[in-house]
């Protein structure tokens, strides 16, 4: 896995200055986001081993938060035993990679929405021209059109229009706006780490009958890695879980995409 994540470092490119901006930030965003799930694996493991250290010791001992010391606190919440926090953190230990994981794919959205923008502008301004952007539907409201910037006017219509739509629809729009080809597998990949985020965003995490057929995976269950590295499948009725190891799957996954978009980015993260 994380092979992946090392690889195609400094190309020899042509692209230009403002789509390897966009493609360099979006590294760096998933960079941080990799870097906070390392920190956040470290905190809650060392946390969890110094905790149950000072339960030995202390079998009562609580926990609040608070502003200023304990005991003249100006602001705290209502102490909650230390036994307690553990047993309800250990019920659901994957949330921090999940949180994660919702930025990750945020970020890939982002990507998605600068791209097809400074497309549109190229395209509209005539610097350079995109057909395969295809048919947008703008709507002008001609009492207020500014001639003097109709140009923008457009461009911004064009990004509203991006904005609603699909995450996928936007990856092959860019794509095709390209002229670049997405391996099927890599597609299929990222349109399961999208829809995790929105199961575990929109449904609690609980696996539908309609998400695995929209995959494909209908009668086959949804392929995840476990907090051991190890593939285990989820059917209709169980609740999906991003452990660390899936979220490093997933960014390898849209750092890959990214790559074949705007192959300008000098090393991984």
């Amino acid at each position: 896995m994380g092979s992946r994540l090392d690889e195609h470092a400094s190309p020899s490119l042509d692209a230009d200055e403002g789509l390897s901006a966009i493609g360099i930030k979006f590294a760096l965003n998933l960079a941080l986001s990799i870097n906070m799930a390392h920190s956040l694996t470290a905190l809650v493991r060392w946390g969890q081993i110094a905790l149950k250290a000072h339960l030995d010791r202390y079998p009562e001992a609580a926990f609040m938060v608070g502003i200023g010391h304990p005991e003249t606190a100006t602001v705290s919440t209502m102490p909650r035993p230390v036994r307690l926090l553990l047993e309800v953190f250990s019920q659901r230990d994957t949330v921090t990679d999940e949180l994660i994981h919702a930025q990750v794919i945020q970020y890939w959205h982002d990507f998605l929405d600068e791209l097809l923008l400074e497309l549109a502008r190229r395209h509209f301004t005539g610097s350079r021209t995109y057909p395969g952007l295809g048919t947008i539907q703008l709507r002008l409201d001609c009492r207020q059109v500014d001639h003097s910037c109709l140009v923008d006017q457009v461009v911004e219509r064009a990004a509203r229009e991006f904005a609603f739509m699909e995450a996928m629809d936007k990856l092959r729009l860019a794509a095709r706006a390209l002229g670049v080809s997405i391996p099927q597998e890599l597609t299929r990949a990222i349109r399961k780490d999208v829809m995790v985020r929105n199961v575990l965003q929109h449904n609690d995490g609980m696996l539908r009958d309609e998400d695995l057929k929209r995959l494909g995976l209908k009668g086959a269950g949804l392929p995840l890695l476990d907090k051991s590295g190890e593939e285990r499948r989820h059917h209709p009725g169980d609740r999906v879980a991003i452990s660390f190891w899936e979220l490093m799957i997933t960014c390898a996954d849209l750092l890959d995409a990214a790559w074949l978009l705007i192959p300008c980015m000098e090393g991984r993260p």
